[in-house]
């Protein structure tokens, strides 16, 4: 998911955001998320955390994949969850969630 409540796909170290609405057939199309980028691909599922099936895929990126920022967007998410269902405060659920990754 991305900042806004989108769903993205994560695919060989690329994040992907929906182009468009799916088709007749239930496909989904896929852009990269960087802009510019002419990386794409189309599958037929947008679950959340299900795996899709990959139906094509553009596989040229014209940037370099970041493999810190899946670990750092699910950490963003873990800290955002547990803040609002907590009565802790901030530092100690960024502390408690630094000791569960060492």
């Amino acid at each position: 998911m991305d900042r806004k409540g989108a769903p993205q796909l994560h695919f060989n170290g690329q994040f992907y955001r929906i182009n468009g609405k799916p088709n007749k057939d239930g496909k989904i199309n896929w852009r990269c998320v960087v802009t510019n980028c002419s990386g794409a691909c189309a599958t037929y599922n947008s679950n959340i955390g299900q795996e899709v099936l990959l139906v094509s895929l553009k596989d040229i990126h014209n940037h370099a994949t970041s493999p810190t920022k899946l670990y750092n967007l699910e950490r963003r998410r873990k800290i955002r969850t547990k803040a609002e269902n907590s009565d802790e405060r901030p530092r100690k659920i960024i502390n408690e969630l630094d000791d569960n990754y060492e």
